[in-house]
């Protein structure tokens, strides 16, 4: 080949798909030398992107009017535009633009997309975040001509710089009343609520973990302190927050394992391989789980789970997230305390 094969990934929304997306770039940028790939983004994760991503360029949209994107890139001339968006812009009328394409193929990622009509041009139906890797490796190693071993579970990294090492050593010191403790940290928030344990759960949780020694915390966006204050009044847990997506890198190298929801802080662990126990109602830890090796799942085992509903659940409360057991999470805390 006598260029770079360019790629133009696009994602606007999801902070776990973008740590994904920077660790897949590592992990590609490794494989093939001859790969050149851009990254479409919202504005709030364009400097994550640029740090902590091995992309040649990163650019900075706001996400609205995506056919005029397509439009702009043709400009540089890409081989394919890869378009992660799960809600796949299901129309006819994009259906019919799609149709029209000649010359760069455009994949549309998508566990939808499998319903598109037969003549819209695919090259990726991914179910979950493993499957989009391996289809992504088959799509390349035909494009490029050459065999490319799929990615496997645990292959995906993000690499923190040096700051994020120190900053991280702060936490630790600030949060850890001496170094014979585990620090513990709470990610109780999702950008769904759906996904969010029940508050009460969460403080019978404290009360069990700190009996055994555990230093706790609790971290969340500047604007989830409030909730987090709420959440965790009388608990004696620090409330420890983030400005920016990038600011979470360091709190979560500082601490010792995390108890999340199924997040973008969730994934953003497993690719700093980090110890995660992960709660999954209504969401399947099958499909969302991290591509890290070091994500505990836990769930209930409610017949109706999981059902992807972000909307509503038919029952009085979400019982798939009421039925995780503040015990049965201390329990896998303390085996990956004495694990590690």
């Amino acid at each position: 080949m006598n260029r770079p094969y360019s790629e133009v990934w696009i994602r606007f929304g999801e902070f776990g798909d973008l740590a994904m997306l920077c660790a897949l770039s590592h992990a590609l940028a490794a494989k093939v030398e001859a790969l050149d790939c851009t990254l479409v983004t919202a504005p709030a994760f364009t400097t994550f992107a640029r740090r902590y991503g091995a992309f040649s360029f990163v650019i900075e949209h706001p996400g609205r009017a995506e056919s005029q994107i397509y439009e702009q890139l043709l400009a540089a001339s890409p081989d394919a535009i890869i378009d992660l968006h799960h809600r796949a812009y299901e129309d006819d009328h994009y259906f019919t633009w799609l149709r029209s394409w000649r010359g760069v193929p455009v994949a549309v990622v998508s566990s939808r997309a499998r319903h598109y009509p037969d003549d819209v041009p695919l090259r990726i139906v991914a179910d979950n975040a493993l499957s989009l890797h391996r289809h992504h490796a088959d799509y390349l190693s035909d494009r490029l001509g050459a065999s490319l071993a799929p990615l496997t579970r645990g292959s995906l990294r993000l690499y923190p710089t040096p700051a994020d090492r120190e900053r991280a050593s702060e936490v630790t010191r600030a949060l850890r009343r001496d170094n014979s403790r585990h620090l513990v940290a709470f990610v109780p928030f999702s950008r769904r609520r759906h996904k969010e344990w029940l508050n009460l759960r969460w403080q019978e949780l404290a009360v069990l973990l700190q009996r055994e020694d555990n230093d706790l915390c609790a971290l969340c966006s500047d604007a989830e302190r409030g909730r987090a204050e709420t959440l965790f009044n009388g608990c004696d847990l620090p409330i420890v927050t983030a400005a920016t997506p990038e600011d979470f890198v360091a709190l979560v190298l500082g601490v010792d394992v995390l108890v999340a929801v199924d997040s973008g802080i969730k994934h953003l662990a497993g690719y700093l391989s980090k110890p995660v126990v992960a709660l999954y109602g209504p969401t399947s830890e099958h499909i969302w789980g991290s591509l890290g090796l070091h994500e505990r799942p836990l769930s209930s085992t409610v017949e109706c789970r999981p059902c992807h509903d972000a909307f509503g659940c038919p029952r009085p409360a979400w019982i798939c997230m009421e039925g995780i057991n503040a015990a049965a999470v201390a329990e896998m805390v303390a085996n990956v305390r004495a694990s590690r």
